[in-house]
């Protein structure tokens, strides 16, 4: 995103780069709303906390509740976030 805004009908939307280290926002909406968090949802939120463009805010409340639902799985991971 150049610059905020809104969008409306037939406005040229273009990708300018896509970066390595992107996630998509279905990936982000599912961290934000899932229940539990599994060994798959645990790398996602290691790779939604590595992008620059993600707020703090938003990193900061995946990390607080990875490191809640993480503590509960087989593989446990604790100091990860």
């Amino acid at each position: 995103m150049t610059r905020e805004g809104e969008v409306g009908a037939g406005d040229e939307i273009r990708v300018l780069r896509h970066q390595s280290d992107s996630i998509s926002v279905s990936e982000i909406t599912h961290l934000y709303i899932a229940k539990e968090y599994d060994n798959e949802d645990l790398r996602r939120v290691r790779k939604a906390i590595a992008v620059e463009a993600l707020p703090v805010s938003w990193k900061e409340f995946l990390r607080e509740k990875a490191t809640k639902l993480g503590e509960g799985s087989r593989s446990s991971r604790r100091g990860a976030f």
